[in-house]
């Protein structure tokens, strides 16, 4: 009897075991989306959101929250008995979500399939080709031309150096909401960071514009002191290292450790700039705004600064870079933007 008690049990745990094993196994780890996603226009800040869009199979999926419902023009309706979702059409209510923090610096989540029936107004959606996810308890639906044109009745544009845009506004085409001098601004300072780092690919150098314009805007900083400090800092080298500094914004490893960064995570752009851009605002503004002052501080520290035994030479390498890149937006018949510091005290 005893023995037939512990081998019960032995089923009964190697039984559990599998079980969890296999839920395990149906996990997917996929990549949050890291470029720009626009709905009628309003840009949504992915890094910002709980449950941010991502990618699977080269195919982006977005969360079913009451959010996205009110930004895009969906309520949701859960069916506990059947286990199914629908998707219902109402008005937007809501251009954007704003927070105070980030909340996605990582590049990755793990999601699992989904037991959820989808209906999408009034379709029953057919997942054997594409299929839907969950995360957090929040189901997710791929946005492939079908669901975008055929379920939902929306339309997309997709510029591969850009961003996704997405009109649910009926008779508005997502192309309209493109905006085509953005674009070109962007493409030319690329241009010109291919110039200062020969070693980039078009698409590498797009690809660090745009991350600093995304956190510049997110730290109310000039994209344009931004761009000529990581200039004088990496040359746009996302693996640099130098005495201890690493990355695009060369921070170095010792400042990195007081914030629970690795030197591994300081090598992430997204991370290293994200850290180097909030930084260098927080040292301009602990100086009330001294573009000056904050630079010498990125650079020698706040001891020197505050002991008055520091070198401006840091500051006008920097400030002479900053001039190049604005004379070369002239010739190129872009203009600089108004708040572009030119700060000299």
């Amino acid at each position: 009897m005893f023995k037939k008690i512990i081998s019960f049990f032995l089923i009964a745990v190697i039984s559990l075991t599998s079980i969890a094993y296999a839920k395990t196994e149906d996990k997917e780890k996929v990549e949050v989306y890291n470029k720009g996603i626009y709905i009628n226009g309003e840009k949504l800040v992915n890094n910002y959101s709980l449950y941010p869009f991502f990618e699977y199979k080269d195919i982006v999926y977005m969360p079913l929250t009451v959010e996205i419902g009110k930004i895009s023009g969906f309520e949701i309706e859960w069916d506990e008995k059947e286990k199914a979702i629908s998707i219902i059409p109402k008005d937007p209510s809501l251009k954007n979500y704003e927070e105070k923090w980030i909340k996605h610096e990582w590049k990755t989540v793990q999601v699992s399939p989904s037991g959820n029936e989808v209906n999408i107004f009034g379709k029953e959606y057919d997942s054997d080709t594409y299929q839907v996810f969950d995360y957090n308890y929040i189901t997710y639906i791929p946005l492939t031309y079908s669901v975008i044109h055929d379920y939902l009745g929306w339309d997309m544009y997709y510029n591969q150096y850009m961003e996704i845009y997405i009109s649910t506004i009926e008779g508005q085409t997502a192309k309209s909401t493109f905006d085509e001098d953005a674009f070109s601004y962007y493409k030319v300072l690329a241009e010109y960071t291919m110039k200062i780092n020969k070693n980039l690919s078009e698409s590498e150098a797009l690809d660090i514009i745009m991350l600093l314009k995304n956190k510049s805007k997110i730290y109310e900083m000039d994209e344009l002191l931004v761009f000529a400090t990581m200039w004088q800092e990496s040359n746009f080298n996302p693996n640099c290292y130098y005495k201890g500094a690493i990355g695009l914004m060369q921070i170095m490893d010792s400042t990195g450790k007081i914030y629970d960064l690795t030197p591994q995570m300081l090598y992430d752009p997204e991370i290293n700039v994200d850290f180097g851009v909030r930084y260098l605002k927080d040292k301009i503004d602990m100086y009330e705004g001294s573009v000056k002052l904050g630079l010498t501080a990125y650079n020698q520290g706040i001891t020197r600064v505050n002991r008055g035994n520091y070198s401006l030479r840091y500051y006008e390498n920097v400030m002479n870079k900053k001039a190049k890149l604005e004379a070369y937006l002239k010739e190129q018949g872009m203009l600089v933007t108004e708040d572009s510091e030119q700060e000299t005290d």
